[in-house]
């Protein structure tokens, strides 16, 4: 799947293995580069359904966007890259989103 960032920062922050120890801690960053290659690996996002991470849509003000957990509570929040197909009150066609940008890693709990 192809990666996108959010924005310069994001992207060096994320492409960097000290950046992410730094920000995260070391637990975290390990967990997040277990994510990011797991995101690399794959065609489309309906293949992250059954690794690791337990992905999921999310909604209210965050509708389009989906998580993943990395830990009890700290989540890897993306959104689709371009224009992603959604289908009404049911949310994306995973089978479709074939790149993602990443947005930033927090604890929304």
């Amino acid at each position: 799947m192809d990666i996108e960032f959010s924005d310069a920062r994001t992207a060096e922050l994320f492409n960097t293995e000290k950046k992410l120890r730094g920000q995260y801690g070391a637990e975290l960053a390990k967990a997040i580069m277990k994510r990011l290659d797991d995101l690399r690996a794959a065609r489309c996002l309906e293949d992250m359904r059954n690794l690791p991470g337990r992905w999921h849509e999310l909604t209210g003000d965050r509708r389009g966007c989906l998580a993943c957990n990395l830990s009890a509570n700290w989540r890897l929040v993306v959104r689709p890259a371009g224009t992603p197909n959604i289908r009404g009150d049911s949310g994306l066609n995973w089978k479709e989103v074939t790149a993602i940008r990443i947005l930033h890693v927090v604890d929304y709990h």
